[in-house]
This record gives structure tokens, C-alpha cells and sequence, in this order.
């Protein structure tokens, strides 16, 4: 049970990473746009 909530937790980590590097590269993209 312990391993199940553990592989939960990374994988939510990684959502999250993920979601805040297409964040990061979509302002990057505009600002470059913009420029």
C-alpha cells in the first residue's frame, strides 16, 4: 500500500514539473514574439 501511495506522489510531482515547464516555455515564446 505504501509503494502505491509513494508512485502516486512522484507522478503527481511530475505532472506538476511538466506543467510548469510548458508554463515557463509558452512565456518564453512570447516574449521572443514580442521582441
Amino acid at each position: 500500500m505504501q509503494t502505491i501511495k509513494f508512485q502516486l506522489q512522484v507522478f503527481r510531482i511530475l505532472a506538476v514539473l511538466q506543467a510548469t515547464f510548458l508554463f515557463l516555455g509558452s512565456l518564453a515564446v512570447v516574449q521572443l514574439l514580442s521582441v
